[in-house]
């Protein structure tokens, strides 16, 4: 070969075309030689193509010494306890009964350099390892992975579950439940909940502006009363404009008798009853009868499930 193959790196958004690397721009000297044949030139059956092995170089990983390593290539399941920034850190330090089970692939894997290094020595990064899944009885879940507290607070000390990838995905045939526990349950330290706990969804981690999740039946409920008051007025401004255009009429057409004899409408006062009948017309009757079909159409639209914008999901249910 007289010319070394690319890589593909993704360094872009999501659905961005990856941008083309030489495997020089990305691995050290000693790693090229480990891929390279007599000749010096990188040597296409040592690249791992279709499942083949490869040549080590990722950077080496120091666990705690009660810690067991399951490791092929860069993949990793740790069996040890709480050091999210190893030896000497978390619960582990402290000698807590903090047991842990650490899923990790692709260490420092956001420095390219560094992830391809064996000469390099490395603990757990909870931000430059590619993917993991965490599992801790107990540990700082919240700090150690850097999320806002919310509204329902940081938890401490406490079991934990966490994943973190470029993309996660839950998928789940027959359905999924977000559930906490309800007031009176113990947590993992024996404690009895003094409290329940409700769920955050926390877009780009930011809790500044974290508000209640209305429910949608009851905000339909809400919103139909609010409708039926709206049609109620409209049907108030109709009958007034009705009974107001009567009256300009009457206005208009209006005589009295003198004593010469019947006197003919007002000259200034049958124009302007008029003007006003047809005023009354347009935007107290007709007007008014197109806002309460309008009315009529958004309520079906938006507050029943057929309606096009209906504000109801037909899947997903919050309390």
């Amino acid at each position: 070969m007289t010319d070394n193959p690319k890589i593909k790196i993704d360094s872009g958004k999501p659905g961005k075309k990856a941008r083309q690397l030489n495997i020089e721009d990305l691995l050290s000297n000693d790693i090229r030689k480990l891929l390279s044949n007599d000749s010096g030139e990188v040597d296409i059956n040592k690249m791992g193509f279709n499942g083949e092995n490869i040549p080590n170089c990722s950077p080496t990983y120091v666990p705690l010494k009660r810690a067991k390593v399951l490791k092929k290539y860069d993949s990793y399941i740790v069996l040890g306890a709480d050091a999210p920034n190893g030896p000497g850190s978390g619960y582990s330090s402290f000698g807590a009964r903090c047991s842990a089970i650490d899923m990790v692939v692709g260490r420092l894997s956001s420095n390219i350099k560094a992830s391809t290094n064996p000469e390099l020595y490395c603990v757990d990064n909870y931000n430059l390892d590619a993917a993991r899944i965490y599992i801790s009885q107990r540990t700082d879940v919240d700090e150690n992975f850097q999320i806002k507290k919310g509204n329902v607070g940081e938890s401490v000390c406490r079991s934990a579950i966490a994943a973190k990838a470029d993309a996660i995905r839950i998928i789940g045939r027959e359905g999924i439940k977000l559930v906490t526990s309800p007031h009176g349950d113990y947590n993992s330290q024996s404690g009895k909940l003094s409290s329940g706990y409700g769920i955050d969804l926390m877009a780009r981690n930011d809790d500044s502006d974290l508000q209640p999740i209305p429910k949608g039946d009851n905000l339909a409920l809400a919103l139909n009363d609010i409708i039926g008051h709206i049609q109620n007025i409209y049907g108030t401004i109709f009958e007034i404009s009705k009974s107001q255009m009567d009256f300009a009429l009457k206005m208009a057409a209006h005589t009295h008798t003198s004593a010469a004899g019947p006197v003919a409408p007002s000259v200034e006062l049958a124009p302007a009853a008029m003007a006003l009948s047809k005023n009354i017309m347009q935007v107290g009757v007709l007007d008014t009868i197109t806002e309460r079909l309008n009315s009529t159409l958004e309520e079906l639209e938006s507050l029943y499930s057929l309606g096009y914008n209906c504000i109801n999901s037909d899947d997903n249910r919050t309390n």
